[in-house]
């Protein structure tokens, strides 16, 4: 059974990022879990008293519960709800590990700088380091039918075409069009490109007969933003390749900042690597 994993923080904007995992939810047939993550040791000035772990996670477990109830379906869906003590990233991570096909579902605030940076940091850290697809809801975000799927192809040549299981999942959920878009620096690089990726992305994902662009431009954020509005894109999805030491520190990545400029959800997956 396949498992849609929502990340919750009790934000204003977690009620949507709720209900988009749950329009998921019961297109792909799936168990939900609602997921907070608290830390201990926070301190409430106006009472000068300290909350313990055992007073937050009651706190906690009782406002997931709470929306849980608020946003049960007709059909009588059952919602799992889960709060632990530790690091947001580590513990959504841990957790959503012990389900089966599992989807992490997560939101992106944009409440000023700030609180971007603050949640921004964690959501970045899961797209490096997750094993699993993550789906990263921007602010406001209203659940749209999942009619048309741009996949921002990098697909190397030892990248495993299993990598896009996920993508191959929500598609099938919602009879979505997938449409392939790699930006392109020169001429040549198309050439190579539907020469040796092409025919493999085709044969995974026959069952969408998928449509391929070629843009030219070194910018490619702005590249696939316009690409997204112009093609009505509903869901975008990316593939952060595992860059070394000195990539991830001096150059700039352009999953971090499609994550930080996208205005429709992202679809995060794990590269599978080829064996030797």
């Amino acid at each position: 059974m396949k498992t849609i994993f929502i990340a919750v923080d009790f934000s204003t904007h977690s009620k949507s990022i709720i209900k988009y995992g749950m329009a998921l939810a019961q297109a792909m047939k799936a168990r939900i879990v609602l997921f907070h993550v608290f830390q201990t040791a926070v301190t409430i000035l106006e009472a000068n008293a300290l909350l313990n772990a055992k007073e937050l996670k009651l706190t906690a477990e009782n406002a997931l519960k709470k929306e849980a109830d608020d946003l049960l379906s007709t059909d009588n869906q059952v919602i799992e709800t889960i709060a632990v003590e530790g690091v947001t990233d580590e513990m959504i991570l841990l957790y959503a590990n012990k389900y089966p096909n599992c989807f992490i579902i997560c939101g992106m605030k944009l409440e000023g700088r700030l609180s971007r940076s603050f949640f921004g940091t964690t959501v970045t850290l899961l797209a490096r380091t997750s094993n699993l697809p993550i789906i990263i809801v921007p602010e406001e975000y209203e659940f749209k039918n999942i009619s048309k799927i741009a996949l921002a192809s990098e697909f190397d040549i030892d990248t495993e075409t299993q990598t896009l299981e996920g993508l191959k999942l929500i598609g099938e959920a919602f009879n979505s069009k997938v449409l392939i878009v790699r930006v392109m620096e020169t001429a040549l690089s198309v050439i190579e490109e539907i020469n040796y990726r092409s025919e493999r992305l085709t044969l995974y994902l026959k069952d969408f007969k998928p449509e391929f662009f070629f843009p030219k431009s070194n910018h490619i954020t702005l590249v696939l933003k316009e690409f997204i509005e112009e093609k009505r894109v509903n869901l975008l999805v990316l593939i952060p390749h595992h860059h070394n030491l000195w990539e991830r520190i001096f150059i700039k990545s352009e999953t971090k900042d499609m994550i930080f400029n996208a205005d429709i959800p992202l679809l995060i997956l794990p590269e599978i690597k080829a064996q030797p």
